[in-house]
């Protein structure tokens, strides 16, 4: 099952931690083993939107968090984080992330 949540919009200069909440998603007793974010462009251009995934995604017991960086303005981009559970199912949160231009 995937699971989607709203994420902030953000500037392309901008590096930030985006935080996905897998309890939904977790039956009781069940625990995040390990997790992974990729990031996948959904419109606009971009050769390489995998690059705004910066260093590995941590878990904070039922939460994972990931710095993400950069990004072209005007572009969207999904992200999904994978968890691994302790009782050995994959788990998936996605969200879109705009990229806003920055206003003087």
């Amino acid at each position: 099952m995937v699971f989607s949540v709203q994420l902030e919009n953000k500037f392309a200069a901008d590096q930030r931690f985006y935080l996905f909440e897998f309890l939904s998603e977790l039956q009781v007793g069940v625990s995040l083993v390990s997790a992974g974010v990729t990031c996948l462009l959904w419109s606009g251009t971009d050769a390489s939107p995998s690059s705004m995934v910066s260093g590995s995604a941590t878990i904070d017991g039922t939460t994972v968090r990931q710095m993400i960086v950069g990004g072209v303005e005007g572009n969207i981009y999904t992200l999904v984080a994978a968890a691994l559970t302790s009782d050995g199912q994959t788990v998936r949160v996605t969200g879109q992330l705009a990229i806003v231009p920055q206003r003087p």
